[in-house]
């Protein structure tokens, strides 16, 4: 049995897909909080790498 090709935007895409139904309607405030956690979880885990790691 041969599995198809899947290209990394159509694995994105999907996942995308998943999430939106899982997660339903969110409020902008709601999308800002999660994108300030995710920035600040960011920092930490970049903090802690030595720095010839950081991408930024």
């Amino acid at each position: 049995m041969a599995l198809r090709a899947i290209s990394t935007e159509q694995m994105k895409q999907k996942q995308r897909d998943e999430v939106s139904q899982l997660v339903g309607e969110v409020s902008p405030e709601q999308k800002q909080e999660v994108q300030l956690a995710k920035q600040e979880m960011l920092r930490q885990f970049w903090s802690q790498a030595p720095d010839e790691d950081v991408p930024f």
